[in-house]
């Protein structure tokens, strides 16, 4: 099994797979500060089933699963960084902590000011869940599992009109149907 954590940040995921899973192997990505810090935990404590990717040259084997735990929609161009995964075949798309919406007014990813942890400002995409879905079944992914992520339990979206038919943040998993790309 091949599992590859896209903004892993803690290695919460590693850990708790390891306890259940043999013969596998945990391919860890996050910002360069991160990746430092668990490249030293790896060698300190001699773990060999997890290593940290550097960049997303991707192996040429297809990957078991890809998560992408609440990290996409802090990335201007997502979807180049989900076409790594769809060329390289990964069998299973895991998006947590994503936030999607549909409206009738609006039809692309709306930029947001995130400010609930203060002092520090980020800005994250607000994604268009149609466009979306049709982009990854476009390349030949099926959606096979979506819900609803309460994890934050005072968030909402109060603040936005009535032309948002849906907004939430969503848990998506979504399966290679093994056709070809081209």
């Amino acid at each position: 099994l091949k599992l590859f954590d896209f903004g892993a940040n803690n290695i919460d995921n590693y850990v708790y797979l390891n306890r259940y899973l043999d013969n596998w192997e945990y391919v860890y990505y996050d910002q360069k500060q991160y990746n430092a810090i668990v490249e030293e935990l790896i060698n300190e404590n001699k773990l060999n089933n997890i290593k940290v990717a550097k960049n997303l040259t991707l192996d040429k084997e297809p990957y078991d699963f890809a998560i992408f735990g609440s990290a996409i929609h802090y990335i201007e161009n997502y979807q180049k960084i989900i076409e790594n995964f769809i060329n390289n075949k990964t069998k299973y798309l895991i998006f947590s902590h994503t936030p999607f919406y549909t409206s009738e007014q609006k039809d692309r990813d709306i930029v947001l000011k995130q400010v609930n942890i203060h002092p520090t400002i980020n800005y994250a995409y607000l994604i268009h869940y149609d466009n979306f879905i049709m982009f990854m079944q476009k390349n030949n992914y099926k959606l096979i599992s979506q819900n609803k992520n309460n994890f934050i339990k005072f968030l909402n979206f109060k603040n936005f009109d009535k032309n948002f038919k849906f907004i939430n943040f969503l848990d998506l998993t979504f399966s290679y149907n093994g056709k070809s790309n081209t």
